[in-house]
């Protein structure tokens, strides 16, 4: 199953912010989306009043697991067992980069939570300027954008294609 995904432009005076870290004793990756207090809808009020849970999925490229969550399905957090040793070491090149936007899951197909894509991940990590570049397809022509000041997505058509963490805090 291919799982479709969505831009949603945001305003540029809004900060969304990324939290990445990755504990090498644990080969633990995290990277945690910090949204600023959006204003919720009616619809919103009330699911959040009759305590009807938000929808979350997971989409999963063998050990990375990226979570979309609320109502509208953005980007929550991205989380991998990897270990360091393994990525390739090299010199990243930042894409130029559309307007800043927001990832959602664009309707998916099915109510399952969890979806699982054949791809593994390749982990490309510049430890010079600390960026990490995760490549979930080998997709040549890509569009890149902008999540946070830290986090760039690269989207082919509605495919996500790669994911660019910046200022990764990498714990001994």
């Amino acid at each position: 199953m291919i799982i479709q995904f969505k831009i949603l432009n945001t305003k540029s005076d809004i900060n969304t912010k990324t939290s990445a870290t990755y504990a090498s004793r644990e080969y633990s990756l995290e990277a945690i989306m910090i949204y600023p207090q959006i204003t919720t809808n009616l619809s919103d009020e009330i699911d959040k009043t009759v305590g009807v849970r938000s929808k979350n999925l997971q989409v999963v490229y063998g050990d990375l697991t990226i979570t979309f969550a609320n109502n509208d399905l953005r980007l929550k957090s991205i989380d991998s067992y990897t270990n360091s040793d393994k990525w390739f070491k090299q010199t990243i090149k930042i894409p130029s980069t559309d307007k800043k936007i927001c990832l959602l899951v664009a309707d998916p197909l099915t109510s399952d939570d969890k979806f699982s894509i054949s791809n593994e991940p390749i982990y490309i990590f510049d430890d010079k300027n600390s960026c990490l570049l995760i490549k979930l397809d080998n997709i040549a022509t890509e569009k890149f954008y902008h999540l946070s000041e830290t986090l760039i997505v690269g989207l082919s058509g509605n495919k996500l294609s790669s994911i660019l963490l910046f200022d990764l805090l990498v714990q001994k």
